[in-house]
């Protein structure tokens, strides 16, 4: 529960940095360079050879460029924060245990409903993208054995997907170690395990010494006729006896 909240805390000034720098610097997107540069030219594209004013990044038509500035990259950021935590909480290795991934097209459709694998380790199937048909030709296998991998893996990808410049990527990273720093000193989210105690989960529970019970209910049974009392009983009249004249 509190590396989740570590993560959350990372995220959240993560973006309140990353989007003033972005504000700040209102850097070019590639699309918006690389057409401005080379529009009019003949240019080597993933898709062919192109006029440069109809370069278009690696991702389906349907799926724009963020309209928002180049640098930093959020991506990169939020990738190295994951990683930051991640190796604070659970250390630096992933142990590659077997373990059955479940309903993974809800992280990318690039992945089957479930596989059976290595922790850490993810398999992309022949034909599986929606960009190109028929892409990748062979089974491809991305591996990692440490959360610093993941986040190097994630970040870059912005790039070769043609959504950022290198210069965000790095920009990021290097944002995500000062905020990491800065959450440290200032958060105060310990890992030791006098903050963290560990119960079992399924040993009895100790019944109190003696109950609790709220002071207006003891008030208010001082106050009310036990229902356990008899009523007293009213004294018998007296009946005078007649006196003979």
């Amino acid at each position: 529960m509190y590396s989740l909240q570590d993560l959350a805390v990372h995220l959240f000034e993560g973006s309140r940095v990353t989007w003033r720098l972005k504000a700040l610097h209102m850097e070019a997107r590639p699309i918006q360079e690389i057409r401005r540069r080379y529009a009019g030219q003949s240019i080597l594209s993933w898709n062919g050879v192109i006029d440069g004013s109809q370069w278009v990044p690696y991702q389906m038509a349907n799926f724009v460029t963020p309209p928002f500035a180049d640098f930093p990259s959020g991506h990169s950021h939020f990738s190295k924060a994951f990683s930051l935590t991640m190796t604070k909480w659970f250390g630096e290795t992933i142990t590659p245990v077997p373990m059955i991934y479940d309903q993974q097209p809800l992280i990318s459709k690039l992945f089957p409903l479930n596989t059976m694998g290595p922790y850490g380790s993810f398999v992309v199937a022949p034909g599986a993208s929606a960009v190109q048909p028929a892409v990748p030709s062979a089974p491809v296998t991305f591996s990692f054995e440490t959360w610093e991998d993941v986040s190097t893996s994630a970040g870059i990808s912005r790039l070769y997907g043609g959504i950022h410049a290198l210069s965000a990527h790095q920009a990021s990273q290097t944002a995500a170690v000062e905020v990491d720093g800065a959450i440290q000193t200032t958060w105060n989210i310990l890992t030791d395990t006098a903050f963290l105690p560990m119960v079992d989960p399924l040993a009895p529970i100790a019944p109190l010494e003696e109950p609790v019970i709220p002071e207006f209910i003891v008030a208010e049974d001082a106050a009310a006729p036990s229902v356990l009392t008899a009523p007293e009983e009213e004294p018998a009249a007296q009946v005078e006896e007649p006196v003979n004249p």
